[in-house]
């Protein structure tokens, strides 16, 4: 079976970069866009009815630092010198 180059297969080479699968790398993208949708809810709902508190977990202290907790552990896993620096940017 032929190997096909990098650039031929979008799917996986994203990936591999950080050191995950398809799958893998899905999940974590669908974990990090509900979480900040669910904020984004948040927020709009607030914008509408100011006397509706923006729960705690959904506020913007709390997104950063989940994103940073996410961004590290992620970096532990993945191949770090090949990470692209703007990626890094959340990671203390």
């Amino acid at each position: 079976m032929t190997k096909f180059p990098a650039w031929r297969n979008p799917f996986t080479a994203h990936p591999k970069i950080y050191g995950e699968s398809y799958t893998q790398h899905g999940w974590f993208a669908l974990a990090i866009g509900a979480h900040l949708a669910l904020s984004a809810t948040c927020f709009l709902a607030h914008a509408v009815l100011p006397m509706v508190p923006i729960p705690r977990r959904y506020n913007l202290t709390a997104m950063v630092s989940y994103l940073k907790m996410k961004s590290m552990q992620r970096a532990g896993r993945g191949k770090e010198s090949k990470v692209p620096s703007s990626s890094r940017q959340l990671a203390p």
